[in-house]
């Protein structure tokens, strides 16, 4: 039993730390701030 807990944690923070790196990814390449330099906001 301990091993599946150790196995479905690891898992966890794996693919808690994939969702991060996609999300920090995503806030760098959709730059809301030069985007309005490009296009500014009326």
């Amino acid at each position: 039993m301990t091993y599946y807990l150790a196995v479905t944690l690891g898992m966890l923070m794996c693919l808690g730390i994939l969702f991060g790196t996609f999300v920090y990814s995503l806030t760098l390449a959709l730059n809301t701030k030069d985007a309005t330099k490009v296009d500014p906001i009326k």
